[in-house]
């Protein structure tokens, strides 16, 4: 039906709207990632609760994991709202510790409020009046701001930082967050009554473990952007079968870093996720070669395997290593003469 009344659009058989434009400049800074791709059943269960949930204006939680597309998802609730006004996306992770940079940024603040404010300028609440309010990483908000969050959403009542007077506004607030709320609110680190106020909606983005379904259509759109921009990649069937045997911690963001670093390297999709997992379980010390090891005798998915040749030496080297580099012992524990194994270090 949305493509339908696009297409009326672009047909000049309906005008075009204020609205329309500024969803055009989304899409412009956004690219097609703004759009959530797949027709796994957790996708269209997400789309069909967007639509249900989108025209309510109460707040909204919305859960998932790190790179499944939360933004994306408050975004699409916005679009699904009707609101005329703006969608401003707030990053909270970044004044975690600083309640006075919260209150500023998102209540705004008079002036003289502190040195250097010269001008009186207006926080995320009053810009994004008349339209949503994204929160991401709500669970980094300091206590205090949380109290004056709570006010906001239950008076409506914003009061800037250095003055005692008060405006109202009309905001739809959307939260997010990867962290577990009602343990944070448990351990005191995040308010009940707050907790409660936002989780009036609920809503859970699904981790890309749980569409794998969804992966070539993410895919296919990918490498039509990577060719147009010159660098060609193909994903042969190996390449599937390791990126399937994947649980993909990263989720969608990190699944298309891997398609473009492998196409930026020109090198397979395979061995660009095998240096993934390399680098995401490298450690220090000891726990790093512990990981390694086991990683190599032990793979857990096919992007781990190596050569028989490979693990073979390694083995031998271990071995090795474990009586302190003496040759007659290690020969002993591997059941092989000495010459053999010295055959074996020099030329595995």
């Amino acid at each position: 039906a949305s493509y339908i009344h696009v297409i009326q659009k672009l047909a000049g058989l309906i005008p075009l709207t204020e609205a329309d434009g500024r969803e055009a400049e989304a899409y412009r800074q956004e690219g097609r990632f703004a759009i959530p791709l797949g027709n796994s059943k957790a996708m269209k269960r997400l789309r069909a609760q967007i639509a249900r949930l989108g025209p309510v204006s109460e707040p909204v939680l919305v859960l998932g994991p790190t790179g499944s597309g939360k933004e994306i998802a408050a975004r699409l609730l916005h679009e699904a709202s009707g609101r005329g006004g703006p969608f401003i996306a707030v990053n909270c992770a970044v004044f975690s510790c600083n309640a006075d940079l919260a209150h500023d940024r998102l209540f705004g603040h008079a002036a003289g409020a502190y040195t250097g404010a010269k001008d009186t300028q207006p926080g995320a609440f009053s810009t994004a009046d008349g339209g949503t309010l994204f929160l991401d990483e709500a669970g980094e908000l300091p206590l205090p701001v949380q109290t004056q969050l709570l006010r906001v959403l239950e008076e409506r009542l914003v009061t800037p930082l250095g003055t005692m007077k008060s405006h109202t506004v009309d905001v739809r607030v959307i939260a997010a967050t990867n962290q577990d709320l009602p343990a944070m609110v448990r351990a005191g680190t995040f308010r009940r009554d707050l907790f409660h106020r936002l989780n009036v909606l609920f809503l859970r983005v699904p981790s890309l473990k749980e569409r794998l379904e969804d992966l070539k259509s993410i895919a296919r759109g990918e490498l039509y952007e990577l060719k147009n921009k010159g660098y060609g990649l193909e994903i042969t069937k190996a390449d599937w079968d390791a990126i399937h045997a994947y649980d993909w911690p990263g989720n969608v963001r990190q699944f298309i870093n891997i398609l473009r670093r492998a196409a930026y390297m020109k090198q397979s999709v395979r061995e660009t996720l095998a240096e993934e997992i390399a680098l995401f379980h490298a450690g220090n010390g000891r726990a790093a070669e512990d990981a390694a090891g086991l990683r190599l005798f032990r793979p857990s998915h096919p992007a781990e395997a190596a050569p028989l040749d490979e693990i073979r030496k390694a083995y031998i080297q271990h071995v090795y290593q474990l009586f302190g580099n003496h040759v007659s012992q290690a020969a002993a524990a591997l059941k092989v003469s000495p010459n053999t194994l010295r055959a074996w270090i020099r030329d595995p």
